[in-house]
């Protein structure tokens, strides 16, 4: 760190896109990737689906990291284990199935399995569980997603999940803080703006998080999500120094 100049600091925060497939050497995007980790020093990569295999991803993040100066971060979407990204990954079902069953061991489980198969995979960090509470029916992004619209089957299911991952070494990263489930709206592509009292976010939307942090989650993802009961101004919380 005491090496690194500001350019180098903010570019070890940032993690570029790879994905499954097999890349040539001379593919277009390969090189991209080659720039961005020898010339421009980024942190880290995020692994998403494509039209490889568990042995593209393997031997991808095998090679990128032998091209990187610092060891880099990997992280992956793995909310119904590595199989939702590659084939030849175990590939679970959503996590309202999994709460369905009600053995929140099961929840446990699917987090050990996916964060040993990530390890094997060069892959760090698990941008999981879903811990929003599905309170609207409506929700056009959450839904099965979510363990429930009881944020005490929530807490417990996702904690479980947290606990196989971390039991495992690697990070879990637990999403949407402060709380994706009661909006009507994708943020992906608008902004949602839940208008719920203090009192309401407290025993509802901030409960599972709130007990991810006394179980000593290692993460969290922010979202795009604006709470004008916690930040006044409008912001999302992915950029409201209040809310994070």
């Amino acid at each position: 760190m005491s090496n690194m100049d500001l350019k180098d600091k903010i570019a070890q925060m940032i993690m570029v896109r790879v994905r499954s497939d097999y890349y040539s050497s001379d593919n277009y995007y390969k090189k991209n990737i080659d720039d961005w980790i020898i010339s421009r020093k980024v942190g880290g990569l995020i692994t998403f689906d494509g039209n490889g295999n568990v042995h593209g991803m393997y031997n991808n993040h095998k090679y990128f990291q032998e091209i990187s100066e610092i060891p880099l971060l990997i992280a992956s979407d793995l909310e119904r284990g590595a199989g939702q990204q590659m084939k030849g990954g175990t590939l679970f079902p959503s996590n309202m199935a999994i709460a369905a069953t009600g053995d929140k061991h099961n929840a446990y489980l699917q987090g050990e399995i996916t964060a040993k198969e990530a390890t094997t995979l060069g892959i760090h960090m698990i941008f999981a569980p879903v811990l929003d509470v599905n309170n609207n029916p409506k929700n056009p992004i959450i839904n099965l997603r979510a363990y429930s619209d009881d944020p005490t089957i929530v807490s417990d299911f996702g904690l479980e999940f947290i606990r196989g991952i971390q039991d495992q070494g690697l990070y879990a990263c637990p999403k949407h803080f402060p709380g994706h489930g009661n909006t009507s709206i994708d943020s992906h592509t608008s902004l949602p703006v839940i208008r719920s009292s203090i009192s309401e976010l407290n025993q509802i939307e901030l409960k599972p998080f709130k007990n991810a942090v006394d179980d000593n989650v290692k993460m969290m993802m922010m979202g795009h999500i604006a709470m004008p009961a916690l930040d006044g101004s409008g912001k999302p919380a992915s950029h409201s120094y209040k809310i994070t």
